[in-house]
């Protein structure tokens, strides 16, 4: 299973988000030094860093990022959409996991 971020107020960040970033930018003929001047970044660390997770696009340049990837802003909905429901279901599995441990540790002190 992927490692899940969450960093707002930017895109939710997954694994595959990131590949995803990648696998477009590469079909579209951009560097990553193009794709971050085109969005206004003095670096293309910054696209970097989204392609490997340690950030996520803001929101705000979601619009630009669609354009200079040529995906359809429901392409890029539909694949956000996954990755929050990614994220939702890591975290009612983790949450469950806890609840399950605190159960039996509570039963095990009444006994």
């Amino acid at each position: 299973m992927s490692k899940i971020k969450t960093l707002s107020p930017h895109v939710p960040y997954s694994e595959e988000l990131g590949n995803f970033f990648k696998n477009q930018r590469q079909k579209s003929g951009l560097s990553q030094w193009e794709m971050a001047e085109a969005l206004g970044y003095e670096t293309a660390q910054v696209v970097s860093n989204w392609e490997r997770g340690v950030q996520s696009p803001p929101f705000a340049k979601l619009t630009d990022v669609c354009k200079l990837l040529k995906v359809s802003p429901d392409a890029m909905i539909r694949k956000l959409l996954n990755v929050q429901q990614s994220i939702y279901t890591s975290s009612l599995k983790s949450s469950k996991k806890v609840s399950v441990g605190r159960r039996v540790a509570t039963s095990s002190r009444r006994a």
